[in-house]
């Protein structure tokens, strides 16, 4: 028998997060690197940009970038999938902060973040 992954849009789980990213020297990665790589990490099946790249807010040339990022639950292997993708996000090169403002599927979770936001 085929394990067959069934992908719906019931199935996902989205959350909005902020990132703090450097994208300033020729030596790091792009906004087009770094959404390339946070797509083929497991779980997440896609990153969508909501807002443009703020303006540089550090004097190391940080900038802010917002993410919709959208998970299957069922394929993050991790007993609290919710941190274990916001962790996954923050470990993509060029990331070097995660702030979670929204959970989509979870209401207890969403009203914690519009509380407490999530910071890592």
């Amino acid at each position: 028998m085929k394990k067959i992954l069934l992908e719906a849009h019931d199935d996902l789980v989205e959350i909005l997060v902020r990132c703090r990213i450097k994208i300033e020297d020729r030596e790091d990665p792009t906004v087009l690197d770094i959404l390339t790589d946070l797509r083929s990490m497991q779980g997440i099946v896609t990153v969508r940009q909501t807002r443009p790249v703020s303006d540089v807010i550090s004097a190391a040339g940080h900038r802010i970038i917002e993410l919709t990022v959208s998970y299957i639950p069922k394929i993050v292997d991790d007993k609290d999938v919710f941190m274990k993708v916001l962790n996954t996000i923050k470990s993509v090169e060029g990331i070097s902060m995660v702030k979670a403002l929204e959970h989509n599927k979870d209401p207890s979770i969403d009203a914690k973040l519009k509380r407490r936001p999530i910071v890592i």
